[in-house]
């Protein structure tokens, strides 16, 4: 009768272990096997930008290399306003189960903390970074018939026409506006800032000749200057790109230092579960890889390297730091 009690009390105790399971995994049982079966819908990248511009069109790459890859639909989804930042806060709010992603930018996420008086997201503890996607440099494109062709002629239309030159951008504190700034504190020259919701509507009144120039993402600007529509004067990296091999540098017309390099990346909202992180970058990497992605990202003037998560956050937090410098030496404040 002993026994038989203790083989009893055994099987009830392994009743209640199996019972207590779930209530044991159940914070951890949810995550797991909702990302080993991710994604298994649409997923949306919000674009915090109009269409048209940069990170419009290297989020329509990325989402129908990632819409092949995940046999899901990806959905892209233009907010833009204020600089990016109603855009990105949305995502920064959304659920953090890797089916909303945002395209964040140089100017979301290390820019605008230092030009915003009041930030409506953390670029960095409200955000899990996933991968690098595009890098690009600037390109300073003008209207077809502007009587400058190249900085120094610039310079010297600049001095006989004081307080006349205007310049756009795709918004306060995006690379366009920064690169813009650095020139005016490099040259001296007075020139007033014209934001635009994005890099289209900017580029439509530049070859409208409502504004003196830009100093455009080369992917957004490229098809113009080979149309004829705009002119090339300066690349705004350290080094020419191969996409306008013909075009100097700043800094080969005497602007020094002058490197600025606009890039692009996906971020999901904190809290997103590290495996989910982790496999929508394994398959950006794959994506970036593709004959396609590749083609029209050469096409665009632009590179992509493929970075851990945990390196691309570490980029974006030292990238923040030289930034801040530079809205400092601006006086930049957006209230």
């Amino acid at each position: 009768m002993v026994q038989k009690k203790s083989v009893s009390s055994t099987r009830l105790s392994r009743r209640q272990i199996l019972k207590a399971i779930p209530a044991l995994t159940a914070g951890l049982y949810p995550a797991f096997a909702f990302s080993a079966v991710f994604p298994s819908k649409p997923v949306t990248i919000v674009v915090p930008f109009s269409a048209g511009g940069t990170t419009d069109i290297v989020s329509r790459l990325y989402g129908k290399a990632l819409g092949t890859i995940w046999n899901q639909p990806v959905v892209v989804e233009n907010k833009s306003g204020a600089g990016g930042n109603i855009g990105s806060a949305s995502v920064a709010r959304a659920a953090p189960d890797g089916y909303t992603l945002l395209m964040g930018t140089i100017g979301t996420h290390a820019i605008n903390k230092s030009i915003y008086k009041d930030m409506p997201f953390d670029p960095i503890k409200d955000f899990e970074a996933i991968m690098l996607t595009a890098s690009n440099p600037n390109v300073l494109v003008v209207p077809k018939n502007a009587p400058y062709n190249n900085i120094k002629e610039l310079l010297v239309y600049a001095k006989e026409h004081p307080d006349t030159l205007t310049f756009g951008s795709s918004g306060v504190g995006s690379s366009v506006h920064m690169a813009g700034e650095l020139f005016k504190r490099l040259t001296g020259i007075n020139m007033i800032h014209v934001p635009y919701k994005g890099s289209g509507p900017a580029e439509a009144a530049l070859v409208g000749g409502h504004i003196s120039m830009m100093f455009d993402n080369l992917p957004a600007a490229i098809t113009h200057i080979h149309s004829g529509s705009l002119k090339a004067l300066a690349i705004t990296s350290a080094k020419r790109s191969k996409a306008l091999p013909d075009i100097p540098t700043f800094e080969e017309q005497g602007i020094k230092p002058y490197d600025v390099n606009a890039w692009y990346g996906l971020f999901a909202p904190a809290g997103t579960p590290q495996d989910i992180v982790d496999k929508i970058n394994k398959d950006v990497v794959t994506a970036s890889r593709t004959q396609d992605v590749q083609r029209i990202l050469k096409t665009l003037g632009a590179t992509v390297e493929p970075q851990t998560p945990a390196e691309f956050a570490a980029n974006i937090a030292r990238e923040a730091k030289t930034w801040e410098a530079t809205a400092k030496s601006a006086n930049l404040n957006v209230q």
